[in-house]
């Protein structure tokens, strides 16, 4: 298994250089269409790196449909990444942590097109992304975060993106609107022959390791969109939750705050042995969704609800029961961020909302199975 988001990195460089007042942000756009330029950025930053401390960077603003609504919001994806790339890109939430299912727009099934793709996500202000490059000895990555949001403006031009200039894979229905992304650097890490010049702040560790193991593996593992949707329970997901109502499982209890972290190193390790299989075998065939089963067990007494989670593996590895108490006190994180992804509280927004739901069940745990959107 992977360990990622816990061991912090050395720093030759404890700070973050100094913002540079009165100069307008350098905008990082390729030359071909309107993706962030992450090549010229990153070499940048490898000699400079106060230079790179406040950028510009285009993004395609795309229709957002979510409970209902629809929207217009900016985007960014996550790319590249693995031996075939020397760049890749990855989103996170405000918090810098995985995308939640509220923010995301797709993801990519054909894992031969990963590193084109991997996945779309809405983004705000306080939105974080990361970028890495490498080329010989040299690997740079720069995290980032969003602090201001407009409309990209080319000369006196507002920018908008024709059909005709969409990729023919997926080409968009109307045209598209292109915002312009200001963005404040808030950790990075510089390898040269030279040494190591690295400044990553403790919040910020989860996304700077997802993007140095997208770097360094050799096959297109999604990092963090991972996300999943509930579904009708079947006879496999009842039968594994008799097995984790009787402790069949070896069990993890980690601590609210590591417990999605815990989560997202087993999806890791089971993407990783999904993905290494089909690389040596069918290419055209896309990835197995993930299944996760969830028991949720009411303590009215305590007022706590015991959650056991079981993602379903068919490899040789066995599955982990990962266990948490939930209370009033925990549901929210630090951030004001639910700890657990909306699905696996039944979409319920507050503690006392979830409280209720199970109240009114007749059975003495609830059932919750759950797949990934791939």
């Amino acid at each position: 298994m992977v360990t990622i988001f816990e061991t912090p990195i050395a720093s030759d460089s404890a700070a973050i250089p100094p913002v540079t007042e009165n100069v307008e942000p350098r905008l990082f756009k390729t030359d071909a269409g309107f993706n962030i330029n992450i090549t010229a950025l990153a070499r940048i930053a490898r000699d400079d790196i106060a230079s790179v401390q406040t950028i510009c960077v285009p993004s395609k603003v795309r229709k957002h449909r979510r409970r209902g609504g629809e929207f217009e919001t900016p985007t960014l994806s996550e790319i590249g990444g693995g031996v075939g790339h020397d760049f890749c890109q990855v989103v996170a939430e405000t918090d810098a942590k995985p995308i939640s299912i509220d923010n995301m727009l797709s993801i990519n099934q054909d894992p031969a097109w990963a590193n084109t793709n991997h996945g779309t996500a809405s983004v705000e202000i306080g939105s974080m992304f990361s970028v890495g490059w490498r080329a010989r000895t040299d690997t740079v990555i720069l995290l980032y975060e969003i602090t201001n949001i407009e409309e990209l403006v080319l000369g006196t031009k507002t920018v908008t993106l024709k059909d005709d200039e969409t990729s023919p894979e997926r080409p968009s229905r109307e045209t598209m609107p292109i915002a312009k992304l200001t963005c404040e650097l808030c950790g990075y890490s510089v390898a040269t022959w030279r040494g190591t010049n690295s400044a990553v702040p403790d919040h910020l560790h989860a996304l700077w390791i997802a993007t140095e193991l997208r770097m360094k593996s050799g096959v297109d593992v999604p990092f963090f969109m991972d996300v999943m949707r509930m579904v009708k329970t079947d006879d496999e997901g009842r039968e594994i939750a008799e097995n984790m109502r009787k402790r069949v499982y070896a069990t993890s209890s980690p601590p609210p705050d590591l417990f999605m972290t815990k989560v997202f190193e087993e999806i890791l390790d089971i993407r990783a042995n999904q993905f290494s299989v089909l690389l040596q075998g069918d290419r055209s065939r896309r990835v197995d969704k993930l299944r996760v089963v969830e028991t949720l067990t009411l303590d009215p007494v305590a007022n706590t609800i015991d959650v056991g989670l079981v993602l379903i593996r068919h490899d040789d590895t066995a599955p982990m029961m990962f266990c948490l108490k939930l209370t009033p006190v925990n549901f929210l994180s630090t951030g004001k961020r639910m700890i657990l992804e909306r699905g696996l509280v039944l979409n319920c927004p507050t503690y006392e909302r979830l409280r209720a739901e199970l109240e009114n069940r007749t059975a003495a745990m609830a059932i919750v199975n759950l797949t990934s959107f791939r």
